[in-house]
């Protein structure tokens, strides 16, 4: 399979129109017509759905959209990797970041290692853990932070030293407000929003002794974020980490910290199976490093 045509396939699909899509792509239209219907020939499928006005994508074509940006994403990172191999001062990094207070401490490091190398650039990828794995597996990105627990047999990884503590969000006006603490009873009668990966792997009573019979549960969330409004609104209230983005200078919201204390740890992973790039071994390095020299007692 081209790679050209997969580009040219996916600028149709984005834009929606053959003319439009060969004028961007300095190609005449019946060119990028012929590279499509080859496409779809080699594939024994059609793509498209052919309008007078407008292009549309046929469910296939929808499949090979997500997997031919993936591929195409994979080809831009080998060639910057292999034009920049042989000098690390140079490169980019690809992050994945769950959500979580580790994220934090990388970003400091991130910094730090900037200062040392400022000819590297990086590319951060927001998402949940398993969307970030996955990644990182397909060779799409080089390091994820994530938040324990998580099957980890195909990757490597290091501990941040950053505890994660798990708590309660309620909107400013919730009964729970003004606690300090909250037992996992006093929950079991709300309305909860809980983490989706917990949910599907059948943890969340893994993680919090609640009586599965007697949740309540009102939505799963991949990325805190997007349901924080529903707490806002008074709707409900969230099993989530202190590190979930939208909770840090919310005056609407107010986290409670459960109890008895429910920590994790967040990490720094990367793939097992394959041997890191120089710059990437060098970025590891420096982590670990400042990691030594952030746990050194103060004198």
């Amino acid at each position: 399979m081209d790679l050209k045509i997969l580009k040219s396939f996916v600028a149709v699909a984005e834009i929606q129109n053959i003319t439009k899509a060969a004028d961007m792509l300095y190609m005449t239209q019946p060119n990028l017509s012929r590279q499509i219907k080859e496409l779809e020939d080699e594939l024994k499928t059609t793509l498209l759905e052919r309008g007078k006005r407008k292009t549309t994508l046929t469910e296939d074509g929808e499949i090979l959209l997500n997997h031919a940006k993936q591929l195409l994403e994979l080809e831009e990172k080998l060639q910057f990797e292999f034009m920049n191999r042989a000098n690390t001062q140079y490169g980019r990094l690809t992050i994945g970041f769950s959500e979580c207070l580790g994220a934090r401490r990388i970003g400091k490091f991130i910094n730090t290692f900037s200062s040392i190398y400022p000819n590297v650039t990086y590319e951060i990828y927001n998402g949940y853990a398993y969307d970030i794995i996955e990644r990182i597996n397909h060779g799409l990105t080089d390091l994820g932070v994530l938040l324990q627990p998580l099957d980890l047999t195909e990757l490597d990884y290091t501990d941040i030293g950053q505890d994660e503590t798990w708590g309660v969000l309620v909107c400013r006006d919730h009964p729970f407000a003004t606690r300090k603490t909250i037992s996992y009873s006093e929950i079991r009668n709300e309305k909860l929003i809980i983490p989706k990966r917990a949910f599907d792997q059948n943890a969340l009573y893994d993680w919090f002794p609640l009586e599965a019979n007697s949740v309540k549960i009102l939505a799963k969330y991949n990325i805190f974020s997007s349901s924080i409004h529903l707490v806002e609104n008074g709707m409900g209230v969230a099993i989530c980490n202190k590190g979930a983005l939208g909770i840090q200078n919310n005056p609407d919201v107010v986290f409670i910290p459960l109890h008895p204390k429910a920590a994790f740890k967040s990490i720094l992973a990367w793939k097992k199976s394959v041997q890191p790039s120089p710059l990437v071994s060098l970025f590891i390095k420096h982590v670990l490093e400042s990691l030594k020299e952030d746990d050194k007692p103060n004198h």
